[in-house]
C-alpha cells in the first residue's frame, strides 16, 4: 500500500487546485496561469522520480504564489490533508490502546496513509467562514465554522467503520478534532481522556450537567465493556482538567465538581 508521503500529498493538492482554478481566478488571471500550470502538472503526474517530482512541485507552488486567491485555496487544501491524516492517525493510536478490534485499528491506519482515501475529504467551503455550521451528535450540536463539512466527512467515515451503535469511537474522534482545531500546541490524547470525555457526554445527556462521580461511573461502565481497568476518582479529575485545557469541556463556575461539554469550538488561527 502506498504511503501518503509529503510529496504525494503535495501532488494531490496541486491536482485538486487545478479543478477549481477557473472558479477562483478572474478570466485574465486564469489565461495567464492555465497553460504553464497544466503542462507542469502533466509532467509531474508522469514522473516516477521523487527528486524530479519535488522540483516540478516547487515550480508549480511558485506559480500559484503569484495569485493570492489560488494560493490561499492551495494552502487550505494542504491544511485539510494534514488535518484528516492527523485525526485518523490519532484514532488508530487510541484504538490500539483499547485493543478491541485490530480490523478497526488497521482501517484508521489505512485512512491516515492512503492517498486515494484522503482525496474525498478535501472540502473547502466557499461560504463566509464567520457563518458557523454545526455537526449533530447525540443531543449536542457542535459548531465548527468553516471546518464543519470536513469534520462531518470524518465523523461519517468513523461511523461507517465502527457502526452506528459504537458511539464511543465517534466521541473519541470529536475529542481529537477539537484538540487539533482548538489548540496551537495539541495535547496528547489517550484512551483515558477518550473514555472520560465519553463519560461527560453520557452524564450530561441524562442530567444536563455532569457531576464528577456520575462521570466516573459512566466512564467506567464503558471501560468495563471494552475490557479496560476501572479509573479512580483522581484519575478522572486529572483527565477532566486535561479536557478543559483542550477546550472541549468547561467547569461550572459555582461547583468544581460539575462539568459540561462545550459545543462551540473556537478555531485556532
Amino acid at each position: 500500500m502506498k504511503n501518503a508521503t509529503d510529496i504525494d500529498a503535495l501532488v494531490l493538492s496541486l491536482q485538486k487546485l487545478e479543478d477549481v482554478l477557473p472558479s477562483i481566478l478572474d478570466e485574465k488571471e486564469y489565461e495567464q496561469i492555465v497553460g504553464n500550470y497544466k503542462e507542469l502538472l502533466s509532467d509531474l503526474l508522469k514522473s516516477n522520480d521523487e527528486e524530479e517530482q519535488a522540483s516540478i512541485s516547487l515550480e508549480l507552488i511558485g506559480i500559484v504564489a503569484n495569485y493570492p486567491k489560488a494560493n490561499t485555496y492551495f494552502q487550505n487544501i494542504r491544511r485539510s490533508f494534514n488535518f484528516v491524516q492527523g485525526v485518523f492517525y490519532n484514532l488508530s493510536l487510541i484504538s490500539r490502546e483499547l485493543s478491541i478490534d485490530d480490523k478497526i485499528t488497521n482501517q484508521f491506519i489505512d485512512l491516515a496513509n492512503t492517498n486515494l482515501e484522503l482525496q474525498r475529504f478535501v472540502i473547502i467551503s466557499s461560504k463566509d467562514i464567520n457563518h458557523a455550521k454545526s455537526i449533530k451528535f447525540r443531543n449536542y450540536r457542535f459548531e465548527f465554522g468553516e471546518f464543519a463539512e470536513l469534520v462531518s466527512g470524518v465523523i461519517l467515515t468513523i461511523k461507517d467503520i465502527v457502526g452506528e451503535t459504537n458511539y464511543f469511537y465517534v466521541a473519541a474522534g470529536l475529542l481529537i478534532i477539537m484538540n487539533s482545531l482548538y489548540n496551537a500546541m495539541a495535547e496528547e490524547i489517550h484512551e483515558q481522556e477518550a473514555t472520560v470525555f465519553w463519560g461527560v457526554i453520557q452524564t450530561q445527556n441524562e442530567n444536563q450537567s455532569a457531576e464528577i462521580t456520575a462521570v466516573l461511573e459512566n466512564a467506567n461502565q464503558e471501560r468495563e465493556k471494552i475490557g479496560l481497568e476501572k479509573l479512580e476518582i483522581e484519575q478522572v479529575k486529572r483527565s477532566l482538567k486535561k479536557l478543559e485545557n483542550i477546550g472541549c469541556i468547561e467547569e461550572d463556575n459555582n461547583n468544581p465538581n460539575i462539568w459540561k461539554v462545550k459545543e462551540k469550538v473556537y478555531i485556532k488561527k
